[in-house]
């Protein structure tokens, strides 16, 4: 492999290192290990993105900003989801099923989750929910 090859190979893994780091959970950093509540608070990370359409990281953003999973829990704990959504979504997502869509995203990022089959089971219901919200 070439000297340009090599760079190029770098430049994308480190682009792809970087965009990870949004949806790594906290216990990750402490224990430097993978478990299957990295791949729960992952996907909690990932229904915030699809509510908010925006990426896990974005340092463009203010501070307060920046990680979405940070962001949207504080936002999610006031009960105000509904005040940072995409707003194409707006006046589409009845609140009973927002409010369960946040509770599972907050379950899957709680700091002690409640395991992946509790996870699924939300998870089931909230396709339910969202298929519903998309018939409206």
């Amino acid at each position: 492999m070439d000297a340009t090859n090599k760079l190029t190979r770098a430049f994308f893994l480190a682009l792809a290192a970087s965009e990870s780091f949004g949806y790594l959970d906290p216990e990750y950093f402490r224990r430097q290990q993978l478990t299957e509540k990295s791949d729960v608070y992952s996907f909690g990370v990932v229904l915030m993105e699809v509510l908010c359409a925006r990426p896990a990281l974005n340092p463009v953003l203010p501070r307060e900003q920046v990680n979405i999973a940070e962001w949207a829990m504080n936002w999610q704990k006031k009960g105000m989801l509904d005040q940072i959504m995409d707003p194409d979504l707006m006046g589409k997502i009845m609140p009973a099923s927002l409010k369960k869509y946040g509770d599972t995203a907050e379950k899957c990022m709680a700091e002690k989750c409640c395991g992946i089959s509790s996870i699924v089971s939300s998870s089931k219901k909230l396709l339910h929910l969202l298929i519903q919200m998309i018939t409206v």
